[in-house]
């Protein structure tokens, strides 16, 4: 039996038992990553541990329904304003340097030359640390949207 799994946000596949045993093997995916069974009728995934005849049923193991495409598209990341701040300062500098270095230059080359150099050093490495921000503002939602599903699911959990 052939079956698809869930990966990166999206059904990959199908895969056959042994391909599945291989990336458990190369830990790509876990015992946890949820499959459906090709041919199946049900849009519930489950973990493989569940569904594929592998291991046992690890305790306390049950389904997960997988929002649709498009409850996944409503949760889109907002931007960092510290990101976009840093960015704009950066294209500023990439402008204002080449202009700067001119105007010195024409009393002092050298002095002019460095000025020109170093605004577009710091343009780049402020580029870089704009990604840097953004990549751990990113992060750290993606981190509370778990979190905000591991307390529901605390809260299913309780009440059943």
């Amino acid at each position: 039996m052939n079956y698809s799994l869930w990966v990166e946000e999206k059904s990959q596949g199908p895969y056959d038992i042994e391909q599945i045993r291989q990336m458990l093997k190369d830990r790509a995916i876990t015992t946890q990553t949820l499959c459906l069974p090709e041919g199946s009728s049900s849009d519930e995934w489950h973990p493989i541990a569940n569904v594929v005849p592998l291991y046992a049923k690890p305790a306390g193991a049950q389904s997960v329904q997988v929002p649709s495409s498009s409850a996944a598209s409503d949760r889109r990341l907002s931007s960092s304003g510290t990101a976009s701040a840093l960015q704009t300062i950066a294209i500023l500098e990439f402008v204002g340097a080449p202009i700067a270095g001119v105007v010195v230059s024409s009393e002092n080359g050298s002095l002019g030359f460095i000025i020109f150099i170093s605004g577009i050093l710091s343009g780049i490495f402020m580029l870089g640390f704009a990604r840097v921000v953004e990549y751990l503002y990113e992060t750290a939602q993606r981190l509370r949207h778990i979190e905000s599903i591991l307390e529901q699911d605390r809260k299913t959990k309780g009440d059943a």
